[in-house]
C-alpha cells in the first residue's frame, strides 16, 4: 500500500502512510479492573496512611497497545473511590458518623466521635 500521495506546491514529495482495518470480535468484550486499598487511622488526629494500594486492570487480548495503556491509566481514577471506601470500612467499625468529601483529619476525626463535619458538640 503506498498510501496518498503528498505535494509541497507542485513537487511530489513522498507518500502519506495509510491503512485500513477493522476488527469483528465473535462475542462482547469487557474490560476488568479492581483496586483495593488498605488504611492506617489515626484514633487522637484523624490522619490516614495508605499501607497499601492495588490495581488490576484485565484488558483481554491487546490489538492495540497504546489503547492499553490509556485505558490502564484512565482506570486509576478508581484510586479515590478505593481510598474512600477504605476509610469509610474503617470508620464502619467505629460506628462513626457518615463522612463527606474532602476526608480531611478534621473530618475523620469528628466522624469517628460520631460528630458531623460542621458541628462542635
Amino acid at each position: 500500500y503506498r498510501g496518498t500521495p503528498r505535494r509541497r506546491g507542485s513537487t511530489q514529495v513522498g507518500y502519506a502512510l495509510g491503512g485500513r482495518a477493522r476488527y469483528a470480535p465473535d462475542s462482547a468484550t469487557f474490560p476488568n479492573g479492581t483496586h483495593v486499598c488498605e488504611v492506617e487511622i489515626d484514633p487522637e488526629t484523624g490522619e490516614t496512611a495508605i499501607l497499601r494500594y492495588l490495581a488490576v486492570d484485565d484488558v483481554g487480548t491487546v490489538i492495540d497497545p497504546l489503547g492499553a495503556k490509556g485505558a490502564g491509566e484512565a482506570g486509576t481514577v478508581g484510586a479515590l473511590p478505593a481510598a474512600m471506601c477504605a476509610v469509610a470500612d474503617a470508620l464502619a467499625t467505629e460506628e462513626a458518623a457518615d463522612l463527606d468529601m474532602p476526608a480531611t483529619p478534621e473530618r475523620i476525626w469528628r466522624a469517628m466521635k460520631g460528630r458531623t463535619a460542621g458541628t462542635l458538640r
